[in-house]
């Protein structure tokens, strides 16, 4: 997840009522019969298209809405059969390196799919909105891009085409996908997104600020009594206490930071069951809570508050950096111009709960498709060898299956020798966005927002710690039926 994707999990945007419609397709391969010898020609026909299997239909082979897609064959892929020419529109962000990547990968599927042409088209502006625009106005493309916070959303307005069927088919194995990254396209156990990478949190190191203090890179099992006993000798600040070298850029409003937290020392978000946040009732909460809060409380951390010149790790400023991989080709290029080394290192192992956050982003099919078993085609190509070495040829990602841990495709990207393991270590600690998992999607934002107004209130010395967590909880428990 690139920063730009980040940003629509912390905006709230306005619904919109959408109703998905199903259509068939009714063509009719027509045969006109000239006159003369009318009833011998025609005799002859009838034998021939008897020998064929008399399936008029067989080049129109585009999925209904069930699936069911002109008598195929879970084993027969788009590939083998007869086909008429078909375009499909592929909807991608427009920021740097997408749209490229995506043609890539556009490349390598018609190799095996030559009679399907890809129009990739940027959506420019906010991706969440035009998503939203074009469903209104029927013109969604047949795939399209979206983040992983916005699966259940779009889900639930029936604007997204579910996908497990076309998997096997098109040579997907599940099994070799993160699963952490695969259930974050899911609703209900099925499948409305393809996560195109594999994005857990790592901790981004300036090194120079390391050896400055005399300090080694982190050990790969390193725990949060280390990152405090670093912190604590990293951080610096001027005669009037004012700090002026901090030690973490914490990246406090994402999920994927903030749920790790609130779960490391034991604590438990939400009772489903009984639906209500658990986030003032369980004191552990809040003590994982603190631990991240307190670090810009105390000037260990950016101030989410504060006003800076300059993004501050890439300044030199800032020692460690909770991000994901798409960062690191930016740091390594500013890194080398400011004359600062840098490396990475996995999310430290907080007290309780070994709890990494991560998050994704990949394509849809529109409900709307006229091209569903295309479409499903195209995202399976995400889910393969072949896809994800095409998608993963700029090196800014690391692939969403597990074979290709080693696969020198990302690993020698952005440049060579560094703690590449990093960003595949643990997957096993992998956690899910819980509030947007579990709550109703309609609360979603209003949880999200509750957060940001606890965490303020609480760094601002408004509220005390279990009064801001409460009122986050009393806020959503009143609306949870």
């Amino acid at each position: 997840m690139t920063r730009e994707e980040e940003t629509w999990e912390e905006e709230t945007w306005e619904e919109e009522t959408w109703e998905a419609e199903t259509r068939e397709d009714d063509k009719v391969n027509k045969t006109n019969v000239k006159t003369g010898l009318a009833i011998l020609l025609m005799s002859c026909m009838i034998g021939v298209l008897a020998a064929c299997g008399g399936n008029s239909n067989s080049n129109n082979l585009k999925a209904d809405t069930g699936g069911a897609s002109g008598g195929s064959t879970a084993s027969q892929t788009a590939s083998e059969k007869a086909h008429d020419p078909v375009e499909i529109r592929v909807g991608v962000p427009e920021w740097a390196g997408e749209a490229e990547n995506v043609e890539a990968v556009v490349s390598v599927f018609q190799e095996k799919y030559p009679y399907v042409t890809v129009n990739v088209e940027k959506m420019v502006g906010d991706p969440h909105a035009k998503v939203l625009a074009q469903a209104a106005a029927n013109e969604l493309p047949d795939v399209f891009w979206l983040p992983d916070t916005s699966v259940r959303e779009f889900e639930d307005l029936g604007i997204l085409a579910p996908l497990d069927e076309y998997f096997a088919p098109n040579g997907v194995d599940v099994n070799d996908v993160y699963p952490s990254m695969l259930d974050l396209g899911k609703v209900n156990n099925e499948t409305y997104m393809v996560p195109r990478d594999y994005a857990h949190v790592v901790t981004l190191v300036n090194t120079t600020l390391l050896k400055n203090e005399g300090l080694p890179l982190p050990s790969n099992d390193w725990d949060w009594e280390t990152f405090m006993d670093y912190a604590k000798k990293l951080t610096k600040k001027d005669a009037s206490g004012t700090t002026t070298q901090w030690a973490v850029n914490s990246n406090i409003h994402w999920w994927a930071v903030w749920t790790p937290f609130a779960l490391g020392h034991g604590g438990k978000l939400l009772d489903a069951e009984n639906r209500k946040l658990t986030i003032a009732s369980d004191p552990l909460v809040g003590e994982g809570l603190r631990d991240l809060w307190d670090l810009s409380k105390d000037g260990y951390a950016l101030d989410p508050n504060g006003q800076y010149p300059e993004d501050m790790f890439l300044a030199g400023k800032v020692a460690f950096y909770f991000a994901v991989k798409s960062v690191a080709s930016q740091i390594n290029d500013v890194a080398a111009a400011k004359g600062f080394e840098w490396d990475v290192v996995p999310f430290p192992q907080l007290p309780a709960v070994h709890a990494v956050g991560g998050g994704t982003s990949g394509y849809s099919i529109s409900s709307k498709s006229d091209h569903k078993e295309e479409a499903g085609a195209f995202v399976s190509m995400f889910l393969t060898a072949d896809g994800q070495k095409a998608f993963n040829s700029a090196g800014n990602s690391v692939p969403v299956l597990k074979s290709m841990e080693s696969d020198e495709t990302w690993r020698n990207s952005p440049v060579e020798g560094k703690n590449v393991e990093a960003y595949t270590i643990a997957p096993e600690a992998d956690i899910l966005p819980i509030l947007s998992s579990e709550l109703p999607v309609a609360l979603i934002n209003e949880a999200n927002a509750g957060y940001e107004d606890a965490m303020n209130k609480y760094l601002l010395g408004k509220l005390s710690l279990v009064d801001a967590l409460q009122e986050w909880e009393d806020r959503i428990n009143k609306e949870w039926k």
